[in-house]
């Protein structure tokens, strides 16, 4: 370790359980629960109402965006029978006893991931999005953002987050492509069929398969669009769990810049309490986003990342797929992945239990460079790269001997103690800018010059 210059910095970032998001109470949709608040608000007069509203109004709306057509929205899922029977302010009012806060970052904030945004400017300083996986009541995972900057001299500033969080507007995707569809039900048809199908006449079709209409249903639940407003600040908008197959969180996201289609994609691990499926996010502009599960044999593990480009006409992927070594996926359809080759497993002491990757791989003259996680005797987890071949990266051509970074004594402890983890790295000229989680309990950055880690990579 001693002869790799990595620079940390001094940046910390911190879970503020400040930070809270307007949610549904529904409990079920239990009349027993609901009708009794019904009937308390509809006996009160409309003075008595005003009052109340008042009084959450002075407590809370000055927390949230749009607090009133929030709670008039969740009274709208509660009570739709009677919506003619009431005032507005009677449907706002019930709407507040069926809404509540949740701190989204109330348990952690960690797992960082990071993309260039926009161009650099006049001066070479260069935007970046920083995404971050955070952990509230419940265990459940939602997607944080944060912006800032790297400037020409390669100081790191990171702006100052808003205080209001918003989940956005949430839309199905009606149509989706045939191909992709039929692959979540066991059918098969050629890889460029691309025509449009809808969840009624997916069902018609293929209600012949085994439990295809359950399967179907919950596929077209989880594809869906979230859009935010322009004036919403960045670090305001949370992309929280909306699907089944997400009900318990969306974790560890990896964006990558894709640079020959101009759009992000992002791969996270989407957790429903049982089980775990990997997804994708799409967006152009982090204010509108595209959510689709992945389909395919080789999607069947944690960790999953594109690589920036495509190699030879096709997408290329990363991940596990054994729970212990690396992988490399090829598909000529983004959502679609079937094919998956061995590339790298542990052969040191400080990974023999499992190495994964963090995040997409960087690519430069000599080769991608590969930023990976190890993990050793007491689940010690590292941090380490690997460089592979350019056109064809399945092939390793070295690995460090020694792991890039390993947790020093302030970062060892936490909420998961031992534990060094990011979801992706930035290029910018001649750095790589590593943010990192120490032990899911702060967040920081480190930069490392490509030039001297390919010198101790050809060395290796």
């Amino acid at each position: 370790m001693a002869n790799i210059d990595i620079r940390r910095t001094h940046i910390r970032i911190y879970a503020d359980h400040k930070k809270v998001l307007l949610r549904p109470l529904l409990f079920g949709l239990d009349p027993k629960r609901i009708d009794p608040v019904v009937t308390y608000v509809s006996q009160k007069t409309e003075d008595e109402v005003s009052q109340e509203i008042e009084k959450l109004e002075a407590e809370f709306a000055f927390r949230h965006y749009n607090f009133k057509e929030v709670c008039l929205a969740n009274y709208r899922k509660v009570n739709p029978q009677i919506e003619n029977q009431l005032t507005e302010n009677q449907k706002y009012l019930i709407g507040a006893y069926f809404t509540n806060e949740y701190s989204i970052q109330a348990s952690a904030l960690f797992n960082p991931s990071i993309v260039p945004l926009g161009t650099m400017d006049e001066n070479g300083n260069q935007e970046f999005v920083l995404s971050l996986r955070a952990t509230g009541e419940g265990h459940i995972s939602s997607l944080a953002f944060q912006s800032g900057r790297i400037t020409s001299g390669g100081e790191i500033v990171v702006d100052t987050p808003e205080k209001k969080i918003t989940e956005g507007q949430i839309s199905p995707i009606q149509k989706l492509p045939t191909n992709y569809v039929l692959s979540f039900i066991g059918k098969s048809t050629p890889a460029n069929d691309n025509t449009l199908i809808d969840l009624n006449a997916a069902i018609a079709a293929y209600s012949d398969v085994e439990s295809a209409e359950e399967n179907l249903k919950n596929v077209f639940e989880a594809c869906y669009t979230i859009q935010f407003p322009g004036h919403i600040p960045l670090s305001s908008r949370v992309l929280f769990p909306h699907s089944k197959m997400e009900s318990n969180g969306i974790e560890d996201v990896r964006f990558v810049r894709f640079e020959e289609e101009n759009f992000y994609l992002g791969t996270y691990t989407a957790y429903n309490g049982k089980q775990i499926r990997a997804h994708l996010i799409k967006t152009a502009d982090f204010l509108n986003f595209e959510i689709y599960p992945l389909a395919g044999a080789a999607v069947k593990d944690k960790g999953l990342a594109f690589f920036p480009r495509k190699i030879n006409d096709k997408y290329y992927m990363v991940g596990r797929q054994d729970g212990r070594s690396l992988f490399l996926m090829q598909s000529d359809n983004m959502l679609v992945w079937d094919h998956m080759d061995l590339f790298q497993s542990p052969g040191f002491t400080w990974d023999m239990l499992q190495i994964g990757n963090n995040g997409s791989p960087v690519e430069t003259d000599e080769g991608w460079l590969l930023l990976t996680h190890a993990v050793g005797p007491m689940r010690k987890y590292t941090l380490s790269i690997s460089l592979l071949e350019r056109e064809n990266p399945g092939k390793v051509r070295a690995v460090l001997e020694q792991p890039l970074m390993a947790p020093t004594e302030e970062e060892r402890e936490g909420y998961v103690p031992n534990v060094l983890y990011t979801c992706g790295m930035m290029r910018f000229g001649n750095l790589l800018v590593i943010p990192y989680a120490m032990s899911d309990s702060a967040i920081s950055f480190a930069t490392v010059e490509i030039d001297h880690l390919l010198h101790q990579l050809r060395k290796a």
